[in-house]
C-alpha cells in the first residue's frame, strides 16, 4: 500500500489545508442554534396570543399580534403607574372605578361597561396578558364581542388603547376585579 502524500490531489508536503470547512461546519451549527433558540423564545411569548388567534381567525375578526416591544410602546407612561405585584395599586390612581364580580357573566358585563367607558367601538384597542409576552391588536367592538374568551386566557389581563393609551382597564381573575381610569397625558393624575 502506498502513504497517501497528497500529491494525487494536487497538493504536495508544504501546502497547508485550512479548517475552514471545519470551522463552517461548526458557525453553521451554532447560527442553527442560535435560530432555534429565537423560534423557540417567540413561540413562548406567543403562546397565549396563539390560543386566541385560532378562535378569533375561525369567526372571521380582523387582529394582529403585538411584540413584546409594541406592548411597552402601547402602555407607554401607564406601565409606571403604582402597583403591588402583578396588579395595579388603584387605591393610588384618582378616579378610578374597580368593580367586583361574582361570576364569569359578571365578569364579562363589567368589562363591556368598562370598555364602553374607555373606547370608541371602532378605536383600535391593545390586550395584554403579561408585559413580556405578545400582546394583540384588536378593534374595541370585536374584543366586547369575544371578551369571554379573552378573558379566560389570563390571571391578569390589561387592555389599553394600541398607541400609547391615556386609558388602562385591568381585569383580575384572582381578585374577581375589574378596574379602569383615564389619565392624562403623563400617565398619573
Amino acid at each position: 500500500m502506498s502513504k497517501d502524500d497528497g500529491s494525487q490531489h494536487g497538493l504536495d508536503q508544504n501546502t497547508v489545508v485550512p479548517m475552514t470547512s471545519v470551522e463552517d461546519e461548526r458557525d453553521r451549527k451554532l447560527y442553527r442554534r442560535l435560530l432555534l433558540q429565537r423560534r423557540l423564545a417567540r413561540a413562548a411569548h406567543a403562546q397565549t396570543y396563539r390560543q386566541a388567534a385560532g378562535p378569533l381567525r375561525t369567526a372571521g375578526i380582523r387582529f394582529s399580534r403585538l411584540s413584546p416591544a409594541a406592548v411597552s410602546e402601547a402602555l407607554g407612561p401607564l406601565s409606571s403607574l403604582p402597583g403591588r405585584d402583578e396588579r395595579i395599586d388603584w387605591s393610588l390612581v384618582e378616579r378610578a372605578n374597580c368593580l367586583t364580580w361574582s361570576d364569569a357573566n359578571d365578569r364579562d358585563a363589567m368589562f363591556r361597561t368598562a370598555l364602553e367607558a374607555c373606547a370608541a367601538a371602532s378605536e383600535r384597542v391593545a390586550v395584554i396578558w403579561h408585559t413580556h409576552m405578545s400582546g394583540m391588536r384588536i378593534t374595541a367592538a370585536d374584543l366586547a364581542d369575544h371578551a369571554p374568551m379573552i378573558l379566560d386566557l389570563g390571571s391578569e389581563i390589561w387592555v389599553c388603547r394600541a398607541d400609547n393609551s391615556p386609558w388602562l382597564i385591568e381585569c383580575s381573575r384572582w381578585d374577581r376585579e375589574i378596574c379602569y381610569g383615564q389619565f392624562l397625558p403623563d400617565g398619573i393624575e
